[in-house]
Parts: C-alpha cells; structure tokens; sequence
C-alpha cells in the first residue's frame, strides 16, 4: 500500500515540473483580438502558485523519502523481527506438535479404554439382568420357603396336640393299668390266701388219709379214699390254675389295626391308615412300615394282603422270615386277590416286625395287618 501512495506522489511531481516549464517558455505571445490573455498579474500569481506548489511538492517529496526510508527500516526490521519470531516460536510449534502426539496418543489410549469400559458395562449389564434373574428367582423360593415353612409349623403343632394327646391318653392307661394292678394284686393276694388255706387243708387231709390207711385194708374204702384224695387235688389244681390266670391278667396289652397299605423303597408293605391302636404312641411304635417293640411278651401278627396274582409276602422278624403267604390264583381275570398270613411269636424290646413282599405289582388300599400282644 505505501508503495502504491510512493508512486502517485511521484508522478503527480512530475506533472507539475512538466507544467511549470511549459509556463516559463519565452516564445509565448500575446494573443490577438478582444479574447482573453494572461497578464502579468495573472503570471506572478501563477508562478507564485508555482513556488508554493514547489514548495509543497518539495516537502512532499522529503516527506515520502522519509516514508520510503522508515518503509524500508520497518521491512528490515519486520524480516528480522519475523526471523526473531520465528526462531522464538518454532520450539513452541516442536513442543506443541509433540503434546498433538501425545494428545492423539492419550485419544487412542482413552478411545480403547473407553471401548474396553463399554464392553465392561455390557458385561456388567448382562450380570445385573442375570443377578435380578436370580433374585426373582430366590425372592420366588423364599415365598415357597415361608409357604412351606408356615405349612410344617401347622403341621408340628398339629403333632405337638397329637402327642400331648397321646401322652395324655397313655397317662390315663398307665392310671387304668395301675389300678388295674392294683385290684390284681389284691385279687392274688386272696387268691395265695385261698391257695394257702386249701393247702393247709390237703395237708391235713393227707395226714387223715395216711392214718386211714393204716387202719383200713377193706380194698373197697381205699378206692373210695383215693378218690376223695384225687378230687381234692383236682380242685387244688384248679385253684393254682385260677391264681395263674390272674397274675396273667396284669400283662400291659397294646396292639393296633392298620390299612391302605402300599409298596415303598425294597417290596416293604406299608399300612398308612391306623384303624385302632391301644396302649402304643403311633408315630414312634410304627414309622416306615416298620413296628418296633417296646414291650416284650408274644404276639399275634396277621396280614390280609389284596394284590396281584403269583405275589408273596413274609411276615418277618428282624428281617428273619416267619411266616409266607402266596396270592395264587388259575382264573384269567387280572384284579387283585386275597392272600393271608397269621404268626405267634415271641418279641424282646428292641425287635421289629415287617412285612416284605416278592413280585408284587400293586396293593389295593383294602389290604390289613394286626399286631396284638397277648
């Protein structure tokens, strides 16, 4: 742009130089005519216009020189200063292109950090719908649980009232059984009295009958005698008899009816369904088709079983084989047929009795099994 000022400065110079010369050139003359000329007035103004317009053109010129002088320092030094400024910015580009590389590195780093995280999440989400999966899952069984826990809670209370009723009702035996002992005792000891009494009394008999015989020899008399003798022993006989059957009576009786029975785990027969039972605490005598024996004496055991034809079954103590019985039948029908067993046996504390069968298909609901002890 300064350029550009120089150079119509320039030219307007020499413009005027040119005009000037012109103005001053000594063949000029003056027109003819009545038109109009340049005077001398007119001359001095104009080469006084002249002067100052050189004047001016002058200064102007200084003016631009100057200018072209400062335009010049100002390139000179502007090429240095550039050349200053560049040698000052150019560590300052190094640096900056080498935080751009470690910028685009620290990007990349982040980007794959960022990609490694969102696979992460992903993960973490799918864990989470599994973990609230889980949760429902267990949420659900901890339902069922309570469900079931308050269900078994029913049902042990229901057990408590049975057993507490069971309880009850064997203290109310062992009072009747006491009683009955009692009244027993007392009837034996009668009965040992009588016995004694009738003893003291075959003895005298006896004496009388020896000195009897020692006096009489008629054959007829003896027999008589011996006959008298025999039917006092005979009552005697019959007394001890009568005193035994009452010390028989306090044997503590107990035994059960149960039906419905069923196959369960190695062909054991269950009867689920106890009809009656007296001086026994179900849930523990007979649990699993298994009666256990807490009080020893001998028993009647019998079995009416309704199963399938060619089916045995064993009335077993201790796992040892007492009884058989064979559901056999030639008809062509194929529903279930009777088959029957009874067994006197002597049982110890502790001991069991079961029934196992052998080839058994099915076992109507029908079928029974007793146990008594006499």
């Amino acid at each position: 742009m300064s350029k550009f000022w120089v150079s119509k400065i320039l030219a307007f110079s020499l413009f005027c130089q040119a005009g000037y010369a012109f103005l001053l050139d000594g063949s000029t003359v003056r027109p003819n005519g009545g038109s109009q000329y340049l005077t001398t007035r007119h001359y001095v103004q104009l080469m006084d216009s002249l002067y100052e317009e050189k004047q001016a053109r002058h200064q102007l010129e200084q003016i631009v020189a100057t200018l072209q002088t400062k335009l010049d320092a100002m390139n000179n030094y502007g090429g240095q200063q550039a050349i200053n400024l560049t040698t000052y910015i150019l560590p300052y580009v190094s640096r900056l292109e080498k935080q751009e590389k470690e910028l685009k590195a620290v990007q990349t780093r982040y980007g794959n950090l960022l990609q490694t995280k969102d696979a992460e999440i992903t993960k973490l989400s799918s864990t989470m719908t599994v973990l609230e999966q889980n949760y429902t899952s267990l949420l659900h069984d901890s339902t069922v649980t309570q469900a079931n826990y308050k269900t078994l809670k029913l049902e042990v209370e229901g057990l408590k009232q049975i057993k507490n009723l069971d309880v009850a009702n064997g203290l109310q035996e062992t009072k009747n059984d006491i009683n009955m002992l009692k009244a027993s005792n007392q009837a034996r000891s009668q009965d040992f009295l009588a016995l004694y009494n009738l003893t003291i009394s075959a003895k005298k008999d006896i004496s009388i009958s020896k000195k009897e015989l020692d006096n009489i020899y008629n054959g007829s008399v003896v027999d008589t005698k011996i006959q008298d003798l025999n039917d006092k022993m005979y009552r005697l006989e019959m007394s001890h008899n009568l005193t035994s059957l009452q010390v028989n009576t306090n044997v503590k009786k107990v035994g059960f009816t149960a039906r419905g029975g069923r196959i369960i785990s190695g062909d054991l027969i269950e009867f689920t369904d106890i009809m009656t039972s007296y001086g026994l605490s179900m849930h523990s005598a007979y649990t699993g088709g298994i009666y256990h024996v807490t009080y020893p004496g001998y028993y009647l055991i019998t079995i009416n079983i309704f199963a399938t034809k060619d089916a045995y079954f064993y009335i077993r103590k201790n796992n040892a084989e007492i009884v058989a019985a064979i559901v056999h039948y030639n008809g062509s029908e194929n529903g279930f047929h009777m088959a029957s067993a009874s067994a006197f046996v002597q049982l110890s504390s502790g001991d069991t009795v079961r029934i196992k069968g052998f080839r058994v298909g099915s076992v109507d609901g029908t079928s029974s099994m007793t146990i008594v002890r006499i």
